[in-house]
């Protein structure tokens, strides 16, 4: 957000959804996420949700098979680990393009089961990394969508769906965690492949928040559960969470613009943020009166009337206005609270002041 204002750019909110049984959308998120980002007060110029989007992955998935730079692999899980880890292609790596279409279409109609049949991409088998080899593109998913139901029996990956919108979209700027150095490789075939120019990867390290849950697996493993008591429990690093603690929308911006695109991991600690958000909010918040294990004490020797006290709502802001006190006089005696702490360190005989009030012995 803060780039895309800098340069005169566009900020794109994508909702990556293509994994029914793996991660399955929870279908309030996506509120969540377009209420947090707007209290934020990040301006999204397009939204995009994958699960609408089967028919472009489709189309390239189409184009990639006709041309040879992908293929339909039928070979058990196992089988195709062996085949990788020993850099050898699977039996049906050099199927002609019009095998791979049929076999495409055969996934499509729901001839094959899940598991049995998966779109992947040709890449390097010598490749050092064996997670780079061949990866796979579009798999068979049975799993009824949170969005879309039943509509689709193929899903695209990750690396697939990702790959493909950057370039339709036009995206120039991707700046995601290191923990994607993997699949900005992996990608790089499918540019290759097609001819794309890619767009520029900015690498940057995980942000951790200091004693709370940011996974959403275990997040939502928790929810499930009854661990936590919503979405903006306190434990949680989401941002209805920070938010329910009393933070600042600047302070979470500032915080994360302080910390720039480092490719290093970043721990943001509660201190920090609280000690910044009491400075920033200071200014503008009303003073709460509290007493803390209220003892009951009675002052003698008062001849005033009962009247009101006024006392400001901010030491130096008057435009917080006053709070009003009330002061009953019985019988030459008014009866207040102060904290129990405070009365024990009272000796007799002592004056003491009463902030805003008098003077008492």
């Amino acid at each position: 957000d803060y780039f895309s204002k800098k340069y005169g750019g566009m900020f794109i909110l994508r909702f990556e959804d293509t994994s029914p049984s793996v991660k399955p959308p929870l279908l309030e998120a996506y509120d969540w996420i377009l209420e947090d980002l707007n209290w934020l007060g990040i301006e999204i110029d397009e939204i995009y949700y994958q699960s609408d989007r089967l028919g472009v992955y489709y189309a390239a998935a189409e184009k990639l098979l006709s041309t040879g730079g992908a293929y339909v692999c039928k070979c058990p899980p196992d089988d195709f680990r062996g085949f990788v880890k020993q850099r050898k292609p699977c039996p049906h790596r050099d199927l002609t393009p019009k095998e791979n279409l049929h076999a495409w279409r055969e996934m499509l109609n729901g001839r094959f089961k899940q598991g049995e049949a998966v779109v992947r991409v040709k890449t390097d088998l010598s490749h050092p990394n064996p997670a780079v080899r061949d990866w796979p593109a579009l798999r068979i998913d049975e799993t009824s969508h949170p969005r879309v139901g039943s509509k689709y029996l193929v899903w695209p990956l990750y690396n697939w769906a990702c790959g493909v919108d950057d370039h339709v979209m036009g995206i120039t700027h991707v700046i995601r965690a290191k923990e994607h150095l993997t699949n900005e490789v992996r990608q790089s075939f499918l540019y290759v492949h097609f001819g794309w120019k890619r767009p520029i990867t900015v690498t940057i390290g995980r942000v951790k928040l200091e004693g709370s849950v940011l996974s959403k697996s275990k997040i939502m493993a928790g929810l499930n559960a009854g661990s936590y008591t919503g979405i903006d429990d306190p434990r949680l690093g989401t941002i209805k969470a920070v938010t329910r603690r009393g933070m600042s929308k600047d302070v979470i911006r500032n915080a994360i613009l302080d910390l720039g695109i480092k490719p290093v991991e970043a721990m943001l600690k509660w201190d920090n943020l609280y000690s910044a958000n009491r400075a920033l909010i200071d200014r503008v918040t009303s003073r709460l009166f509290f007493v803390d294990s209220p003892a009951l004490l009675h002052v003698k020797g008062f001849k005033s009337r009962s009247r009101q006290l006024s006392l400001p709502n901010h030491p130096d802001n008057t435009e917080l206005g006053e709070r009003i006190v009330p002061l009953e006089v019985k019988d030459g005696m008014i009866a207040l609270q102060i904290a129990s702490s405070d009365l024990s360190s009272i000796r007799e005989g002592e004056e003491v002041r009463l902030m805003g009030l008098f003077n008492i012995r």
